[in-house]
């Protein structure tokens, strides 16, 4: 083959150009780049004077003429495909092809190349790629084949695709990061806490790895037992600092805000979890006159039931401001503490086991504890101390209850015209007509504190002591002419809270004292609930108590003067802190030797469905027991 200027003539004498333009696959664009590049260049950079011949380039590709018939390109077309090699521009292009001389395989087979019209080569092709004499790839230019892929057609494609995708990464990751800096904002840093109970948590908003809230000061880190005279440690606290925080099931890991009705107590407002919230570094529930679900008001309760537990020796402290003014009559603001085998609100969950906190196998296991004058409507313990063996029972061998402690729930006298705070111990078997034996009691302030009148009714005893709020722990005050003020640097959170122990082997080393402020209000001694005709020592509570904040509306609970109330109100809890003694903390919702978990998980029907009244509605069968069915009992483990 010759070159003459920018034409290729082969030894036929026929017009290289000529012949591809009339190809029915050229193309006008390969025709103006196969025009331009008629000179080449070796990887190196020089110019490449060696293969001006028609030897050279059949010596590079074949190693000799002796070889061309065993060459896969014919030697017809070796001068047609050198000359519309593409220049190769990097030395990674020039390692690749120098694998591909040495290959058993066809450039078409192992890269499925194609020519400038985007036709695939066959095997027939002969690409003559190597500079015999230096060894360097032949380079022309752009007209090098190139893979179908990347075909000019396909580029607008590509890019449009490219472009796609790194928009969506980057779209994906602001807002991945937004939501994840909007969940958790707020969130104190993690730090190593112990584990509260098996019970599996769901992804949490407001992640909090320590029992004691790094936001407490330290001088609240210890407490002062005025009765055992002891120096208890904190183990719990919650500031509740963080703003915007929420407590939708699954979102906290202490604490979840419920959705029910608590008919119960015939109540006139239905909870909702969106009526609690933290604002201004307080827990605030908020009741206002909202239909819902039927009822004409909505609030908002609280509870750490399952979750966050105390047992046997503790003292909680909280600190709050009530909710409305102190003439406001009807609100019923409440803390309180329930046994961890009843859910406040879950009648199922109580029937038999509210506020039973016994460990007997007597009358007072039965129901009505078999008296025919109606002190009693209860249906009897349903988890005794005898109930029988292969029975549904937590712990055989141990009665079992759902004691109730109130650490303060707002009332109000109609006759003074002030606000009153109760705190009270619910217990059962009940004395005889709910009267404990006063003389193992204590009031600190005779002229503050008194003692309740109506000390219990046929579901419950109760053991409470009343006494007066000062005005200013109220969210505001009304003045004398009746004109409500708001006096905000007046009014001022105030602290409630219990201590109590419960002792293993001798109730009458056991005790429980209510406070107000750092003032002890009322003290009960383990001799006040001694044996009476029929039952025997009703305990302090051994069991692992969960906490309930709530701010409900009940003709139950006072006369309501619907004229007085100024809607919506506010609950407000600045802090809750547990102290336990030093050698005796513990922490859990499953302790073991009142363990509850397992329990929960077998009957999950009653604790999940507030619409059910009873054990027996819920699907499940009261256990029998020695006391009224004559069967054989474990030993009791105590």
């Amino acid at each position: 083959m010759a070159q003459s200027g920018n034409e290729t003539v082969n030894e036929d004498g026929h017009n290289y150009h000529e012949s591809r333009t009339r190809h029915p696959n050229f193309h006008k664009k390969d025709e103006r780049l196969l025009n331009r590049e008629n000179s080449y260049i070796h990887l190196s950079g020089r110019a490449d004077k060696n293969l001006s011949s028609e030897d050279s380039t059949t010596q590079a590709l074949n190693g000799s003429s002796d070889n061309s018939n065993n060459s896969f390109i014919s030697q017809d077309k070796k001068q047609d495909i050198v000359q519309r090699v593409r220049t190769v521009e990097a030395e990674k292009d020039y390692l690749t092809l120098q694998n591909l001389l040495k290959t058993d395989k066809s450039p078409r087979e192992q890269y499925q190349l194609v020519n400038l019209s985007g036709v695939l080569m066959t095997d027939q092709d002969n690409l003559d790629l190597k500079d015999n004499s230096t060894g360097h790839l032949k380079h022309f230019g752009k007209n090098f084949y190139k893979p179908k892929y990347w075909n000019s057609k396909n580029k607008t494609g590509y890019l449009i695709a490219t472009i796609g995708l790194l928009a969506l990464i980057v779209f994906g990751s602001v807002g991945f990061l937004v939501s994840y800096a909007k969940k958790y904002y707020g969130s104190p840093d993690p730090e190593v806490y112990e584990i509260l109970s098996p019970y599996r948590y769901p992804t949490l908003a407001a992640i909090r790895t320590s029992l004691i809230d790094p936001d407490t000061p330290k001088e609240a880190y210890e407490m002062f037992s005025s009765e055992s005279k002891d120096t208890w440690k904190l183990v719990f606290s919650d500031e509740f600092n963080a703003e915007g925080r929420t407590f939708y099931e699954g979102e906290d890991q202490f604490f979840t805000a419920q959705d029910i009705h608590y008919a119960a107590t015939s109540d006139l407002e239905f909870y909702v979890p969106d009526m609690i919230q933290t604002k201004n570094g307080t827990l605030q529930i908020k009741i206002d006159a909202f239909p819902t679900n039927g009822l004409d008001y909505r609030s908002g309760m609280l509870q750490s039931w399952n979750k966050l537990c105390f047992n046997k020796n503790a003292k909680v402290v909280v600190s709050i401001k009530m909710p409305a003014y102190s003439q406001s009559r009807g609100l019923w603001p409440a803390i309180w503490s329930l046994g961890n085998l009843a859910r406040a609100g879950f009648q199922a969950t109580t029937d038999g086991v509210w506020p039973y906190t016994y460990d007997e196998c007597d009358f007072g296991i039965t129901p009505n504890q078999s008296s025919p004058d109606g002190i009693s409507y209860l249906p009897g313990q349903r988890l005794s101390r005898c109930t029988c063996f292969d029975e549904d029972h937590p712990s055989p061998g141990i009665g079992r209850g759902a004691p109730e402690i109130d650490i303060i729930e707002g009332s109000h006298d109609k006759q003074a015209n002030w606000g009153l705070g109760v705190q009270t111990l619910q217990v059962a078997p009940f004395d005889p007509w709910w009267r404990p034996d006063y003389s193992y009691m204590k009031i600190r302030d005779k002229f503050v504190t008194f003692m309740k009148e109506d000390t219990g009714t046929p579901t419950q005893e109760a053991i409470a002591a009343i006494t007066v709020l000062n005005n200013t722990w109220f969210d505001s005050v009304r003045n004398d002419s009746d004109n409500k003020e708001h006096l905000d640097n007046n009014t001022h959170f105030q602290t409630y809270g219990y201590e109590y122990m419960s002792a293993k082997t001798n109730e009458r080393d056991s005790y429980i004292q209510f406070f107000l402020g750092n003032d002890p209000t009322l003290t009960i001694y383990g001799d006040a609930l001694h044996p009476e005709t029929g039952v025997g020592w009703r305990q302090i509570s051994r069991e692992p108590m969960s906490l309930v904040f709530n701010l409900g509306l009940s003709p139950t609970w006072m006369d309501i003067d619907f004229a007085s109330l100024e809607l919506p109100a506010v609950l407000e809890v600045d802090y809750v802190r547990i102290y336990q003694p030093k050698d005796s903390v513990e922490m859990t919702c499953d302790p073991v030797d009142y363990p509850t978990t397992d329990y929960i998980n077998r009957h999950m029907n009653a604790y999940t469905n507030f619409n059910l009244t009873s054990w027996e509605q819920a699907g499940y069968r009261r256990p029998k027991n020695k006391m009224m069915d004559g069967c054989e009992a474990p030993v009791p483990v105590f």
